[in-house]
């Protein structure tokens, strides 16, 4: 079970500079259209803020966001390190700083990103959830684990940290505890299929054979993937419906027609 995704949570522009900001009423429209996923326009307004005030750090750290959020984390690292000479005590562009880091697998220096952000708000959820997903992905899943929880203090529903919560204590061996932690992500967010999936996995381990194939079942109706395909046929196998499951690995390879593993399945 991996912990692989992570949680930016909602933009932000960090810590409000000490004097006025001329631009706020323009920066506050960019930051609801870049929440509302509408990036070229967001974009936009953030690239005219800084046409008029290139030392915008606020501006300047979005514009990284949005950079993180296309796939391009090397530019999001430059545009956040320009904001951070400007105002380098903006926890929300640590965060992000550290978010860039983490796609580019340098966990060590996303790890010392989080750790600035904490030092400035030691409430930061969302540098603590994907501070553990940094310690999970160094193989230190007790630290993890902490970091999750430290998350969850301060933002109780906070799903994707319920979700990686779980996931490092099935690693820990604490299936038991890891289904409350999946079950509550799942009532939290009920429309994403790795929670569904992990949930399945833990139930699996557990023996809890067919609540295991009702979350997997769930899972692969919201999103198709080669995990829960894996898994559910290994639990009709475990139940003894060997056609059932033979028919799931079908289904995998009209799926993934490359994948080896359902088309020796079904040879």
């Amino acid at each position: 079970m991996k912990a692989r995704s992570r949680h930016r949570g909602q933009p932000r522009p960090g810590t409000p500079a000490t004097t006025p900001d001329v631009h706020a009423d323009k920066l506050q429209n960019a930051l609801r259209l870049h929440q509302q996923g509408q990036l070229d326009s967001a974009e936009a307004l953030y690239r005219e803020i800084l046409q008029a005030s290139p030392r915008h750090s606020g501006a300047l750290q979005l514009l990284g966001v949005i950079a993180g959020q296309r796939g391009q984390p090397q530019q999001a690292i430059e545009l956040i390190d320009q904001a951070l000479a400007i105002e380098p005590a903006n926890a929300a562009a640590w965060s992000n700083r550290g978010n860039a880091l983490l796609e580019l697998k340098q966990y060590t220096d996303a790890l010392k990103s989080y750790d600035r952000a904490l030092a400035i708000n030691p409430r930061h959820a969302d540098a603590l959830h994907n501070r553990g997903l940094t310690l999970h992905n160094l193989e230190r899943t007790e630290e993890a684990l902490a970091s999750y929880d430290r998350a969850l203090k301060f933002k109780p529903e906070y799903p994707q940290a319920l979700n990686h919560r779980g996931i490092a204590l099935c690693k820990l061996g604490r299936q038991s505890e890891a289904l409350t932690a999946f079950r509550r992500a799942v009532v939290l967010q009920p429309d994403v299929g790795e929670f569904h999936a992990n949930l399945g996995k833990a139930l699996f381990e557990l023996r809890q054979l067919e609540a295991a194939e009702d979350s997997l079942r769930q899972a692969l109706k919201i999103e198709k993937t080669s995990t829960a395909f894996d898994s559910l046929a290994v639990t009709l196998y475990q139940l003894g419906r060997f056609g059932d499951a033979v028919d799931i690995y079908r289904q995998w390879l009209a799926f993934e027609p490359d994948n080896p593993i359902p088309k020796h399945m079904v040879a």
